[in-house]
């Protein structure tokens, strides 16, 4: 199984992308996956959506680089920064241009980042807004990570173990969520072609 990290700040230094450097290296991770790839949106050349995409052009390679990985990946855990309360652009983007073809069917975990004690509103967004034509199925847990800055950075915090366990469960849920949806997806059931756009 390959699961792809996908991290939603704009900023290159930010805490979103420490804890998707931390999230890559857990042992769930290592042991639960046998390729690990991310995306980095404060790097990648994605084009805001317009119809445009749909004609191949040059100025979409980016994305079509990207398309790839998404559609070759069989599980995402999307890191989220909340930025007044919402979800970063460019990661509304992204789940605006992915298709059944990148996500369809397979399974993401939400993890919201907060500088302060926020993170609920990201991930609600994500559950309310993004999975209707991306046909992504969330997990029905997430994890919020409160105060980040404070977390993982090799200084003691007592809530380090409890949402490193947390962390670690939700990944191990992600990979058998992953093997699950496999089957699914493989069952012939699937008619993307009828049903391409769900319904809200």
């Amino acid at each position: 199984m390959k699961l792809c990290l996908i991290n939603g700040s704009h900023r290159e230094k930010s805490q979103s992308s420490r804890i998707t450097d931390y999230l890559s290296n857990m042992p769930a991770v290592l042991n639960a996956f046998g390729e690990v790839d991310r995306i980095e949106l404060c790097s990648a050349d994605i084009e805001i959506w317009n119809e445009g995409v749909w004609d191949g052009h040059s100025s979409w390679d980016g994305w079509f680089e990207i398309s790839e990985n998404l559609a070759s990946s069989d599980a995402f855990i999307i890191v989220t920064p909340e930025w007044g309360g919402m979800v970063p652009p460019r990661l509304k983007n992204l789940l605006m241009l992915a298709s059944v073809k990148e996500t369809g069917h397979k399974p993401a975990l939400i993890v919201s980042v907060s500088a302060g004690e926020g993170g609920f509103a990201p991930m609600t967004e994500l559950r309310a807004f993004a999975y209707k034509n991306s046909h992504i199925c969330y997990l029905p847990d997430h994890v919020i990570l409160r105060n980040v800055e404070s977390l993982f950075n090799g200084e003691l915090n007592e809530n380090n173990d409890s949402l490193r366990d947390r962390l670690d469960y939700g990944i191990r849920m992600l990979a058998q969520y992953s093997a699950a949806l496999l089957n699914v997806r493989n069952s012939g059931i699937v008619n993307d072609a009828e049903f391409k756009y769900g319904m809200s």
